[in-house]
């Protein structure tokens, strides 16, 4: 969540606070493109660096598990590799990297200044996994009314499937959650686009 967070940062800050700061994006605006075509294309630039992003990282855990469980003779009698059931992940990690993409770029686009922007996404990196640790510390388990709450649900479905004790219905109230809040997101960006204002506050 942390690797796919802060790779979803740094594009999102560049195609927004970046471009105006060079002066490009009033020039990208005057092109006969809509502000929607532009979002979408933002949106799939940062989305596409953090579903890399992602997946290189739950490759290098299955080959750093894969490594310890055969290497070393404390794990011989452990097996550490993830069960089956945690190729969800792949599915979860590309919804996960939609909604955080679409959360830095509305971010990201009120800031005036690249610096400006990576200070307003800072703490954002923090609510990621803030609320997962409470869970943990807490125990709470997931529920379907928790899978609907962004950032909480993530934490708590991967507890889930490492644990190999996830519930399809959380899964499915979480993709529900996530479709929803980057449809908004998505829809305020656009509105704000489309009215300029971004260029002149």
């Amino acid at each position: 969540i942390m690797a796919i967070t802060v790779s979803s940062t740094y594009p999102a800050t560049d195609t927004t606070a970046g471009e105006k700061e060079r002066g490009t994006l009033e020039t990208l605006l005057t092109f006969p493109i809509k502000s929607r075509d532009i979002i979408l294309g933002k949106f799939l630039g940062v989305s596409i660096s953090s579903i890399i992003t992602g997946m290189i990282s739950l490759i290098l855990t299955i080959i750093s598990l894969y490594i310890a469980n055969n290497s070393f003779e404390l794990y011989k009698d452990v097996n550490l590799m993830l069960p089956v059931s945690a190729y969800i992940f792949v599915s979860i990690i590309v919804a996960y990297s939609l909604l955080i993409s679409g959360l830095c770029i509305a971010i990201a686009s009120k800031a005036k200044t690249f610096k400006e922007a990576q200070s307003a996404l800072t703490p954002l990196t923090f609510i990621t996994f803030f609320p997962g640790m409470i869970a943990l510390i807490m125990n709470i388990k997931l529920t379907p009314v928790l899978s609907l709450i962004p950032f909480l649900n993530y934490n708590l479905i991967f507890q889930d499937i490492i644990n190999n004790k996830y519930d399809i219905v959380n899964i499915l109230c979480m993709f529900i959650s996530t479709v929803v809040v980057i449809g908004i997101v998505l829809k305020i960006i656009i509105k704000q686009y489309k009215s300029e204002r971004v260029l002149f506050e």
